[in-house]
C-alpha cells in the first residue's frame, strides 16, 4: 500500500509504503527494497521513468495488431439479444464507422426460479431459447466472413454455488460433452478464501461466490469455454474479462487457500496474469485472440490488447487522472464512453450535467476508442448522427493518434475557461496533433492556441490543418517566435470537438 500525507503549511509530505507480510511462527521476513525518486517538475517525470522500466521488464506485446493500430471502437450490447441479430448489428456498427462487435450477456442467464434472468452468469452455454450453439456459431461466422470482429463476455469472479440446481431445468439442452460443475467437493476449492478461512458464497449480488484466478481447475474451466468452444468451435476472435483485475463478488485481495495457487497465501493479481497468459497461449494456434479487461493494468497489458476505461464511472474514481496511465502506456488501447454510465464526468465538469454526448467528446479528446453499447442504431437519432460524425473525425486522425505518444498538455499555453486540449506526437516524428474539447457553446469567441514546440522535440511545422466535427478541413495561419513558441489563431469551433494537425516539413 502507498499512502501520502501532505502538510501544505509546512510544505512537506510524509510518504508511507506498507507491505502485508504473512509469516509462520518463528519465520523471519525481510522487506524488499523501495526507491524514491526526487525530481523537479510534475508526475510526467515519474511516468517517463516507469515507462523505461516497463520496457526493460515487461513481455513484449504479441497480440493482434488490428485493435491497437486501426480499431476505432466497438459496438455492442450489455443485455441478451437473439443470436441472429449479430450480422444486423455489424451493419449498424458500420453505419457508425466501426467493425468490431462486443457482445455481453451471450451466455445462458435464465437460470433462476422459472427461468428468471441471472446476470454475470458463470455457465457460458449459449441460450437455447435464443437459438443455442447452432445459431451463435452461424451468426459469428457470418460476422467474421463479412470482415467484422466479434468478442464475448465472462465475469471471472462470479460463481453460482447452486449451479447444479439452477441448471436442472436446462439438462436436456446441455450437450453431452459439457460437464455441469459441482460446488461441493470440487469448485468450492477454487473459491477465494479470506484470512478467517471463509468462502463468502451467497452474501453478495445474486448469491455469487468469488473465484480465485490462481486455481488451476478454474483456469481449465475458463479455457474450456473461451478457447475450446467460443474460439475453436464458434469462431470468436475477441474476449472481454469483466471484473479483471477488479476484485469483487465476494473475492479477497489476497487468497488464503491452502488448496490452490503457487503459494499460501497468494495475491489475486498474479492469478489474473496467469489466467490471461493461459487463455492467450491456448487460443494462439487458432486465432491471435484480442483480450480486454474491465480496467487498465500495466501487468495485464502484456497479454490484453485493450482495456475498458472506467474513469467516468460515478463513485469509483473521485480523483480521476487517467492521463497518468495514458501518458505512461500510450500504446495500450483504452475503450470508453457508454459502459457503466457517465456520472463520473461530474469529477471533471462539476458545472455541467453528465451526458453521453459529453462523455464521447472526452473519449475523442483523450484519444481513446469509442465504447458504444447501443444494441441497435437509429439513423434518425441526433445522438447517433453525432456519433457518426465524431467517429468520422477520428478516422481522419487515427494515424496521428494511435501511432503517437500521448503528450498530455505539456507545453500548452493558457486555454480559455471550459476548453481543454491534449497533444499527440507521432512516433515517426512527422506530425504533432492537438485534440480540442470546447464546452463554451456555439457562440464562443475565437481564441489562440499557444504551444512550446521544444517541449516535444518538434521543429517549426510546414503546415497546420484544422479538422472539425462537421467534416471541414481548413489550413491555418500560425506564427513562431525566436524561442520556438508557436501561436495559431483558431476560428469559432462548431460542435465542440476539433483537432489541429501540425505537419513537419520535408528536408532536402
Amino acid at each position: 500500500d502507498l499512502e501520502t500525507w501532505p502538510d501544505r503549511a509546512g510544505r512537506t509530505m510524509t510518504l508511507d509504503i506498507r507491505t502485508l507480510a504473512f509469516t509462520e511462527p518463528k519465520q523471519r521476513w525481510k522487506s524488499q527494497t523501495f526507491a524514491v525518486g526526487i525530481h523537479s517538475g510534475d508526475w510526467h517525470w515519474a511516468a517517463d521513468t516507469y515507462r523505461g522500466w516497463a520496457k526493460q521488464n515487461h513481455r513484449p506485446f504479441a497480440g493482434p495488431s488490428w485493435v491497437r493500430e486501426t480499431c476505432d471502437g466497438w459496438f455492442g450490447t450489455g443485455g441478451p439479444v437473439r443470436y441472429e441479430t449479430y450480422p444486423r448489428m455489424l451493419e449498424d456498427a458500420r453505419w457508425l464507422g466501426l467493425d468490431y462487435l462486443q457482445i455481453w450477456s451471450e451466455m445462458l442467464e435464465n437460470v433462476g426460479p422459472n427461468k428468471q434472468r441471472k446476470g454475470y452468469y458463470a455457465f457460458l452455454l449459449p441460450d437455447p431459447d435464443r437459438g443455442g450453439e447452432a445459431a451463435i456459431e452461424t451468426a459469428i461466422k457470418q460476422v467474421r466472413a463479412a470482415g467484422g470482429h466479434i468478442g464475448f463476455y465472462h465475469n471471472v469472479w462470479t460463481w453460482d454455488a447452486e449451479m447444479e440446481q439452477s441448471l436442472e431445468q436446462w439438462k436436456e439442452h446441455i450437450p453431452p460433452d459439457v460437464k455441469v460443475p459441482r460446488w461441493w467437493g470440487e469448485f468450492r476449492r477454487c473459491a477465494s478464501v479470506f484470512s478467517d478461512g471463509s468462502r463468502r458464497a451467497g452474501n453478495f449480488l445474486n448469491g455469487y461466490a468469488g473465484m480465485c484466478q490462481a486455481a488451476e481447475k478454474y483456469q481449465n474451466y475458463v479455457i474450456s469455454w473461451v478457447v475450446d468452444r467460443y474460439v475453436k468451435r464458434y469462431g470468436a476472435d475477441a474476449w472481454y474479462f469483466d471484473s479483471m483485475p477488479v476484485t469483487m463478488f465476494a473475492a479477497s485481495r489476497v487468497c488464503f487457500s491452502d488448496e490452490h495457487g503457487p503459494r499460501q497465501p497468494h495475491g489475486v493479481g498474479r492469478g489474473c496474469l496467469q489466467m490471461m497468459q493461459r487463455v492467450y497461449e491456448a487460443a494462439r494456434p487458432h486465432v491471435n485472440l484480442a483480450m480486454t479487461s474491465e480496467t487498465v493494468s500495466d501487468a495485464l497489458m502484456q497479454y490484453n490488447s485493450h482495456a475498458l476505461g472506467i474513469e467516468m464511472v460515478g463513485g469509483i474514481t473521485p480523483y480521476p487522472k487517467p492521463e497518468i496511465y495514458t501518458y505512461t502506456f500510450p500504446e495500450h488501447a483504452i475503450f470508453s464512453g457508454s459502459c457503466n454510465n457517465q456520472l463520473g464526468l461530474r469529477e471533471y465538469y462539476p458545472d455541467e450535467e453528465p451526458s453521453s454526448t459529453l462523455g464521447m467528446k472526452r473519449v475523442f479528446l483523450m484519444g481513446y476508442r469509442f465504447d458504444v453499447l447501443a444494441g441497435r442504431v437509429n439513423p434518425d437519432s441526433p445522438y447517433h448522427q453525432f456519433l457518426r460524425r465524431l467517429i468520422g473525425l477520428r478516422k481522419k486522425l487515427k494515424a496521428d493518434i494511435y501511432g503517437a505518444e500521448f503528450r498530455d498538455d505539456i507545453g500548452l499555453g493558457g486555454l480559455p475557461e471550459r476548453v481543454e486540449a491534449k497533444l499527440f506526437r507521432r512516433r515517426d516524428g512527422r506530425r504533432l496533433c492537438a485534440t480540442v474539447l470546447d464546452r463554451r457553446g456555439e457562440a464562443a469567441e475565437p481564441w489562440t492556441l499557444a504551444l512550446k514546440l521544444e517541449a516535444h522535440d518538434f521543429p517549426t511545422p510546414a503546415a497546420a490543418t484544422l479538422y472539425t466535427l462537421d467534416g471541414e478541413e481548413k489550413p491555418l495561419i500560425f506564427t513562431t517566435s525566436t524561442d520556438r513558441r508557436l501561436e495559431v489563431p483558431l476560428p469559432r469551433l462548431t460542435g465542440g470537438a476539433a483537432a489541429i494537425v501540425f505537419q513537419r516539413g520535408t528536408s532536402r
